[in-house]
């Protein structure tokens, strides 16, 4: 009995970061994807490349809205328009904008420094961060649909 409590306390406390990167899903791309998927690229019952492409296809497929912190005041107009008891939403959120200026200056940093050749090498290595790309690309592709297609009902 010991042994066993011993080895189900490794797993337990198995920090995801050490497990071979071919097998770790990104806690974003598992929340798009959805609690299976981990559970199902830890048992290598389908691969991370399965993972990645369920969750682009629930992005595009099972959100009313997707938003992206770059558009946060057109995130809150198409749930505004989207989703009709959260009328007001823009305007509490333009009356909470300073929340979200902390976010350009991440912004501005992170692209700083994904521009620079050190980013580029880095980001050309990441598995992780080409299952992020996937999904960011996929993410901007559906928020500027549903944004179009919110414009064109006026």
């Amino acid at each position: 009995v010991g042994e066993l409590d011993d080895r189900i306390h490794d797993l337990k406390n198995t920090n995801p970061l050490s497990r071979p990167k071919e097998n770790v899903l990104h806690p974003i791309a598992i929340r798009l994807c959805g609690q299976h998927c981990e559970r199902a690229t830890h048992s290598r019952a389908i691969t991370i490349d399965d993972a990645i492409a369920r969750a682009q296809t629930n992005l595009r497929e099972r959100f009313a809205v997707v938003g992206l912190t770059e558009e946060m005041d057109k995130f809150w107009v198409m749930l505004e328009r989207r989703v009709a008891y959260m009328k007001g939403a823009a305007a509490v959120a333009s009356k909470q904008h300073q929340v979200h200026k902390g976010d350009q200056g991440v912004k501005t940093r992170c692209g700083r420094q994904l521009a620079s050749e050190k980013g580029q090498a880095a980001l050309a290595g990441s598995k992780c961060m080409a299952q992020m790309h996937a999904l960011y690309d996929t993410a901007r592709e559906v928020f500027e649909h549903q944004w179009a297609e919110l414009a064109a009902c006026k």
